[in-house]
């Protein structure tokens, strides 16, 4: 495999190799040449290690991720968060089916904009609720 590589970098890859027991394992792959004394490449020095539990977790989140994003995307509700300013860092793209504004319109904009006097009052007293530790509160804002 590696007898054609004239290369003297290290290099890393990822690869999934046949165990004796015929299960395909992921493997983290480091090789390096070992060089003789005229600085020319000798041999090859590699190390494999098993991150097949790595991957698994890695797709699983990353499933877990879309799936997440793919219920945001068709779900009939806005959804958005705010930092602690009030000011909107995520919304779904429902927004401009529901309100008509774009999504990137609202990025950055006070949550006090899209509501009422009363709604933004609640809204701000529920935040500072929250950041003092006050747990299991409704969040609903009613109209």
């Amino acid at each position: 495999m590696l007898a054609g590589f004239a290369g003297t970098d290290v290099f890393a890859f990822e690869h999934r190799f046949r165990l004796a027991s015929g299960e395909h394992r992921w493997h983290l792959v480091h090789v390096a040449p070992v060089l003789n004394a005229a600085n020319a490449v000798a041999g090859w020095l590699g190390t494999a290690v098993d991150i097949e539990e790595r991957r698994r977790q890695e797709e699983g989140a990353y499933s877990s991720e879309r799936s997440a994003r793919h219920q945001t995307d068709i779900g009939g509700d806005i959804i958005f968060t705010l930092d602690l300013d009030g000011l909107i860092t995520m919304v779904s793209p429902n927004v401009e089916r529901i309100t008509g504004f774009a999504p990137e319109a609202v990025l950055n904009r006070s949550i006090d904009g899209f509501l009422t006097l009363a709604q933004g009052a609640f809204a701000r007293a529920m935040i500072a609720r929250k950041l003092d530790g006050v747990s299991g509160l409704p969040y609903d804002l009613e109209s």
